[in-house]
């Protein structure tokens, strides 16, 4: 039975993908708070929370440039996915997966607008952008997206945003992990044309919940807008193709003060997850 049950749990393993994904809205450096110490305090912060959980595939916003990535992202670990606008260096968003478990099968990068070219919205706003990597697991070679983003808060902008991410992923038939700081609540009428049919929440498939740090009741994920505690609502989601069977093992929520301060004014989102597809 022992030699029946060893090779059922060996053709799993060789089946399935499991990993560790960080999503997190970083605060950007020129961002001003009254809760807040400087910029370079908050990037050792968030480094040490990266280094914490050491997750397979990150998603970070409100990054500027390359060197903000470089700074927190061990490279000698990672490799790094971001934009670049001619000479300059644009990191809101970026991604980075690890060397060791992935190898890069294509990429991409789409602009958040009514084109995919470089545009500043359908409201006037910050270029808002969508990348993404499809990624081949080394070990069993099954294949995935893993896509980021970070949505303006203008009300044209983020139905826009919701209706072009639903409609442009629907292509792929691989499994996606959509990693994102939305500006989203579930309650909002933009969140049903971003999940629609095409995807499931981590959140919603969790089998289990943590709050990493000061526990604040029913109050989790939504940004910090004023104040010392983060409102009732949820906006950085990390969102599950739904035609493939997960496994949300873990979904953890940092909430760790340095200083008796939040590093960001948002909190990372860490989950525990696979999938067999």
């Amino acid at each position: 039975m022992s030699f029946v049950y060893g090779i059922f749990a060996l053709f799993l393993s060789l089946n399935s993908v499991a990993m560790t994904v960080l999503n997190f809205n970083t605060m950007c450096d020129v961002c001003k708070g009254s809760d807040y110490f400087n910029y370079e305090q908050r990037a050792k912060q968030i480094k040490l929370i990266i280094e914490k959980y050491r997750p397979d595939l990150v998603s970070l916003q409100e990054l500027r440039t390359e060197s903000h990535l470089k700074n927190i992202v061990n490279n000698e670990i990672y490799h790094y996915h971001f934009t670049t606008l001619g000479p300059v260096s644009y990191a809101d968003p970026s991604i980075a997966y690890k060397k060791e478990y992935f190898d890069l099968v294509d990429d991409g990068q789409f602009w958040l607008g009514k084109t995919d070219e470089f545009n500043l919205g359908w409201q006037l706003s910050l270029p808002r952008q969508v990348i993404w990597v499809r990624l081949k697991h080394k070990i069993t070679g099954k294949e995935f997206i893993f896509a980021s983003s970070h949505f303006d808060n203008l009300r044209d902008n983020l139905m826009g945003s919701a209706k072009k991410v639903n409609q442009y992923f629907r292509k792929f038939k691989v499994p996606i992990i959509f990693a994102a700081d939305t500006n989203i609540t579930e309650d909002a009428d933009y969140y049903h044309e971003l999940v629609i049919e095409q995807f499931l929440n981590a959140f919603d498939l969790k089998t289990s919940f943590q709050i990493d740090g000061e526990y604040q009741k029913d109050k989790d994920l939504c940004y910090l807008r004023k104040g010392k505690k983060f409102p009732q609502c949820r906006v950085d989601h990390i969102l599950l193709s739904a035609n493939t069977k997960w496994k949300v093992s873990k979904f953890i929520i940092n909430t760790q003060k340095f200083n008796n301060k939040f590093p960001s004014d948002h909190r990372a989102v860490i989950i525990d997850l696979n999938f067999v597809k």
